[in-house]
């Protein structure tokens, strides 16, 4: 985590023998331009075009929370800056978890962001467009344009300060004039930039560094720009970009559109949870694409699953406790630690639920119970509350409940998707309740846990007449023999 002194050195000149000599932040920064092709030449860049390819890495998509993050092509990486007006556009097609390419198009325009879709451009909120203006300085052509141009213009908006040797690196940290934040890494030969971080926000890790590393410097019309760009948020690779650049390239108008820039802070999604019973003391709680399950037990109730974000999670348990409202709401059932099936995780805790999971997540859970979320304040910062945790050892059973109202846990099996992934059996409902391992019609590495999961359950001699999923709808078990049979 970056830490920044409190006492700055702000950008001036001072007149020395006829001479301006810069502070030695300053001079760092001249002599960094002067490596890029010169100030003159830097300061007169008005737009800028990168074009590449590579991979991106899905943080918290990993088969174990160890594991190195599975990658995903980058079939196209197009950037266009006008760095005059502050904007910058961004389009990426990429393939996602089933290999089908998709394509992101996001902006900014000074303050704000926007996203475009197939229903036109709609403004992102106001956190949003703080991490699009970091990202927009995190690129030695405009981090140093921009602390030129407030140099010579003699204005105070940027500061550049705390100049120390870190690793080999010479280093500052720079506040710019709309307030971003930044520490830079300048090669102690070479002078060229070789790392910009920032801080931004991530619903499930809280406060993180973003950094945007470069190398394989070469020349792009007249200036040395970087070949290779790695982006990471706290050190782990989210992508690794192979780049060109078109300096002054004709890029169009990169303006939000009037009702775009016009248009209010969008409120915060809100959750919809649309409630069926699957059986007696059973119920599915759907209503988006990440459902929950909540089991009525003897003594209390159970949740099986927290996913995507507090929103989300918070109102399942909202909606179990008025379903079950005689019983505490005692457990929730964690099925793996990917980021979208565990982004609630927090909330329950706030809630003084107990979270179950493999073993496997121990060490991530912990961590995630105690990781900082000061630049936004989630629930269990605002409602303190300690980790309660229970861990399946292995390919152990946990059973809760008795009689004929049980639910046994246990690990599914190797699985490539998610290695310590749970299953929910109800044996009395013959229910299981399952999460990424059978997804109807969705091929790549789910056939292989589709078929994962028709072994175990034969081999566990589990009696199942429906699937329950935490995607998409409940099916019988013939569904998934049939996908099975298929291949996919």
């Amino acid at each position: 985590m970056m830490k920044r002194r409190l006492i700055w050195l702000f950008v001036v000149t001072v007149a020395v023998g006829g001479c301006e000599q810069l502070s030695p932040e300053m001079q760092l920064i001249h002599d960094a331009a002067t490596a890029l092709g010169g100030v003159e030449a830097v300061e007169q860049v008005a737009t800028l075009r990168i074009e590449g390819s590579g991979n991106n890495f899905r943080l918290g998509q990993n088969p174990t929370p160890s594991a190195p993050l599975p990658r995903a092509a980058v079939e196209s990486y197009i950037v266009e800056a006008d760095l005059r007006n502050h904007r910058m556009r961004w389009e990426i097609a990429s393939a996602n978890f089933a290999g089908r390419v998709n394509t992101a198009v996001t902006a900014m325009d000074a303050d704000v962001a926007f996203n475009v879709g197939q229903g036109g451009a709609r403004r992102a909120n106001a956190r949003v467009a703080r991490e699009r203006h970091a990202e927009f300085y995190q690129h030695p052509l405009t981090l140093l344009q921009s602390a030129l141009a407030e140099t010579e213009e003699g204005m105070a908006g940027t500061m550049v300060g705390n100049l120390r040797q870190e690793s080999g690196d010479d280093v500052v940290d720079v506040t710019t004039a709309d307030g971003s934040e930044l520490t830079v890494h300048f090669d102690a030969e070479s002078r060229q930039v070789v790392r910009i971080a920032s801080l931004a926000y991530n619903s499930n890790l809280g406060d993180v560094e973003t950094a945007t590393t470069f190398r394989d410097y070469a020349d792009a019309g007249g200036l040395l720009l970087p070949g290779a760009i790695t982006k990471t948020i706290d050190g782990q690779p989210v992508s690794f970009l192979r780049v060109s650049h078109t300096v002054g390239a004709d890029i169009g108008d990169l303006a939000a559109p009037a009702d775009v820039a016009s248009a209010p802070e969008p409120d915060p999604p809100a959750a919809n949870v649309a409630d069926e019973e699957l059986a007696d003391g059973v119920w599915l709680l759907a209503g988006q694409s990440h459902h929950s399950v909540l089991v009525e037990l003897p003594e209390s109730a159970v949740l099986v699953e927290a996913p995507q974000h507090d929103t989300r999670t918070l109102a399942a348990i909202a909606r179990a406790r008025e379903l079950v409202p005689d019983k505490p709401l005692s457990h929730v059932v964690n099925t793996h630690h990917h980021f979208d099936h565990s982004g609630g995780i927090r909330a329950a805790v706030a809630e003084g639920l107990t979270v179950i999971t493999h073993e496997t997540n121990r060490a991530l859970f912990e961590e995630l119970a105690s990781r900082p979320h000061t630049l936004v304040a989630d629930h269990l910062a605002r409602q303190p509350a300690e980790l309660m945790l229970e861990t399946v050892a292995g390919d152990d059973t946990l059973e809760l409940g008795e009689g004929r109202t049980t639910m046994q846990i246990f690990r599914m099996g190797d699985n490539p998707h998610a290695d310590g992934a749970l299953v929910v059996y109800l044996p009395t409902e013959r229910m299981l309740i399952q999460a990424d391992m059978f997804i109807p019609g969705v091929g790549g590495e789910f056939a292989e846990t589709a078929a994962a999961l028709l072994q175990a359950i034969e081999d566990r001699n589990l009696r199942v007449d429906q699937l329950v999923p935490i995607h998409g709808a409940v099916l019988p078990l013939s569904a998934l023999e049939e996908a099975v049979e298929a291949g996919n």
